[in-house]
């Protein structure tokens, strides 16, 4: 800024002595504290490429997304827990215990005997009674 170019300014007076508050208090004149924070304001907008008046808004959008973020994080847990405890449910209904073990064995066993029993009354009745 080579040339200040002179502006009058009308502002509401709340303004104006806040301003003033906030310009005695960092020892900077009214002018100079308009001129500086005018230069944030403009170097905000170069940064974020939105306009300062914008930010509360994306401010408020980014706390929603992080809440949602949250609450879906939430669900996800639980949903993960479920998961784990229908995969054991199911887990368990497939195990079979020693005993189920010993009685299944058991009865294969016994199913065999009969299919072997059967089998040999048939090569029986095959072999003429002479030959017995």
């Amino acid at each position: 800024m080579s040339r200040i170019t002179p502006y009058p300014l009308r502002m509401p007076a709340e303004m104006r002595e806040r301003l003033e508050s906030e310009a005695k208090e960092s020892g900077r004149s009214l002018q100079q504290e308009v001129m500086k924070r005018l230069e944030v304001s403009m170097a905000l907008d170069e940064l974020t490429g939105v306009a300062v008046e914008y930010l509360p808004t994306l401010v408020e959008d980014l706390q929603a997304g992080i809440e949602q973020v949250k609450v879906l994080k939430s669900e996800n847990n639980e949903l993960s827990k479920k998961l784990k405890n229908l995969q054991s449910e199911v887990s368990a209904s497939f195990s079979i215990s020693g005993t189920d073990r010993s009685n299944l064995a058991l009865m294969k066993l016994k199913k065999a005997y009969a299919h072997i029993s059967s089998g040999l009354d048939e090569i029986k009745n095959l072999i003429p009674e002479d030959s017995k």
